[in-house]
């Protein structure tokens, strides 16, 4: 039967709807956009929120290894009905294939896909493989500083800065505290010093804020690029009202002044 589904023509998804077979015509419409483009990554999240968990697996079969580590993570995040022993495969099938991810800029592309499952992990109470794959994903963008088109440690930054509520815990904050001190790429460390003054805001650590925000200070002051410095000037003044510091090196963005209007009560 699933054999039939997956080789239906389109036209059969009516067929299905018409004789109120919502799941099957669910399936066949998964598969169809897979036909189309089966390297869009919201294909396999909509088969995993489905529960098509062996369709969303056949769909990361099909696409390049590089991308697993991610795919990986989203069918073990997403999968609707599955056990948590098939949760923790699927998690574990992540970490695999970050360690073994290839390519131009290779630390740093691991370093990415490694401290998405330390947040994963981290979020879910596993402390210790936590702990485990944070240390991985920072020793991958140490080796990545020497690569060529290496963002230094913004994939980690980045990653915690947009990570959900409860993920991000505060020991994670030292460890880059200490990094991000070492001279490094003006831009690369300025986004990240900017990243993690949002970060501590958002974990209510003004104190641990306050370092990041005169990293980012000196670092933009290191900018050549006038349109860089002036961007980075206004992510910084955005990011400090997140500890209630105004920043006076740039104008705060419309986005920025929302937020604190949004806060007043305006």
């Amino acid at each position: 039967r699933e054999q039939a589904i997956a080789e239906a023509p389109s036209s059969n998804v009516d067929k299905l709807i018409a004789a109120n077979k919502w799941r099957d015509a669910a399936r066949a419409i998964f598969l169809e956009a897979r036909a189309t483009d089966n390297t869009e990554s919201s294909v396999i999240v909509g088969q995993a929120k489905g529960g098509f968990v062996n369709d969303a697996l056949d769909t990361i079969s099909r696409t390049r290894p590089y991308n697993w580590a991610g795919h990986f993570l989203s069918l073990a995040q997403f999968s609707s009905g599955i056990t948590p022993e098939k949760r923790s495969e699927l998690v574990q099938k992540s970490l695999e294939a970050a360690r073994n991810q290839t390519g131009d800029s290779v630390n740093y592309v691991k370093s990415y896909s490694l401290i998405n499952v330390a947040l994963y992990y981290s979020k879910s109470g596993a402390d210790g493989e936590a702990k485990a794959t944070f240390r991985e994903a920072m020793a991958a963008a140490e080796r990545g500083l020497a690569e060529s088109g290496s963002g230094g440690f913004g994939n980690i930054t980045q990653a915690m800065k947009d990570a959900s509520p409860g993920s991000v815990r505060d020991w994670m904050i030292a460890p880059l505290k200490e990094v991000l001190d070492s001279p490094s790429e003006a831009t690369s460390q300025a986004f990240s010093c900017i990243d993690m003054v949002s970060v501590a805001g958002q974990l209510g650590k003004r104190e641990q804020a306050l370092p990041f925000v005169e990293c980012a200070k000196s670092a933009i002051g290191r900018i050549s690029d006038r349109s860089k410095r002036k961007w980075a000037d206004g992510r910084l003044a955005d990011a400090a009202q997140s500890i209630e510091l105004v920043y006076s090196g740039a104008r705060v963005s419309p986005y920025g002044e929302a937020i604190r209007e949004a806060r007043s009560g305006n």
